[in-house]
């Protein structure tokens, strides 16, 4: 009998399929390249970020594997818990992660195959200079970065710049509100408590722009990137598939879509990292909340 997850994976594919037969039937297509932006300090420290303009960061980190002494027994007849560890394992093995400026050379020379149109980013310093590496790439010479507010990370008002915990102590209301309406569950177009903005408003702004960006390019059948954040390109995906994103989105991951002009979407793959490999992927290390998920941008 499959699983959960296998019949979960089994009915994403069959809805892909279903997506793009229906958009077989279009002369034209536009292909769009989704990324998120690499990963930044706040990332790394698992700050709220929004609206704030934070740039890449530079130093990758690292971390070593670590013992777990309730999983290792000195005597497994005396059921006794290890004291001294060191003698049972090997030395720790350093595990190096990428920082966000090398994460978006990796990412511009994925992408350096595809020849893209035009570059679409969100204004956020985080996000243009993700898409200024994309664009370097390009082997047929830079290609222009239209920078659009649009696709901005959602704004978290009192709340940016803040750690969860320091979230919940100094703007408790704010909070309190951002968790009630995280996950969409808030249908106003008004800000929430804070200045939070709401998840119909950042949704509805988002999928003005990809429409407006499809439509200019399906003509032509032509590729482009959309270079933004975790919370918008969960809206995104939510716009486009028609159904939530279950997961968070990594720093520098891909997802490839493709539309008749706006009308019809088919998601050819999402929240790809395997370019980043054998490297970690670092983002995880703000792969939640809103910029990621919910909270990083």
């Amino acid at each position: 009998m499959a699983s959960r997850s296998q019949r979960r994976a089994a009915q994403t594919e069959q809805r892909a399929a279903k997506a793009e037969r229906e958009l077989g039937g279009a002369a034209l297509v536009a292909t769009l390249v989704f990324v998120r932006h690499g990963e930044t300090d706040y990332n790394r420290e698992r700050r709220l970020q929004g609206q704030r303009d934070v740039t890449l960061n530079e130093r990758g980190a690292s971390g070593r594997r670590r013992h777990r002494q309730s999983r290792i027994r000195c005597c497994p007849r005396r059921r006794r818990l290890c004291r001294s560890p060191s003698k049972h394992l090997a030395p720790p093995v350093p595990r190096r992660v990428r920082a966000g400026r090398e994460q978006a050379a990796v990412l511009g020379a994925a992408l350096a195959a595809t020849p893209l149109a035009a570059i679409y980013s969100s204004d956020l310093s985080r996000a243009r200079e993700t898409a200024a590496a994309v664009a370097a790439a390009q082997p047929g010479g830079p290609v222009a970065v239209v920078e659009l507010a649009a696709l901005r990370e959602r704004a978290l008002g009192v709340l940016e710049g803040l750690t969860d915990a320091e979230a919940a102590a100094q703007q408790p209301a704010a909070w309190r509100s951002l968790l009630r309406h995280g996950g969409g569950g808030a249908a106003t177009m008004e800000p929430l408590e804070g200045g939070v903005e709401s998840t119909a408003a950042m949704a509805a702004r988002v999928a003005a722009a990809l429409g407006d960006i499809a439509r200019r390019h399906a003509p032509r059948g032509e590729a482009v990137a959309v270079v933004s954040h975790g919370g918008a390109l969960s809206v995104a995906y939510a716009h486009i598939a028609g159904r939530p994103f279950g997961g968070s989105l990594h720093n520098c991951c891909i997802g490839v879509a493709r539309s008749d002009g706006g009308r019809r979407w088919s998601v050819q793959r999402w929240n790809d990292t395997s370019h980043l490999q054998p490297a970690a992927a670092s983002g995880g290390a703000g792969a939640d909340g809103f910029g990621g998920g919910a909270a990083g941008g």
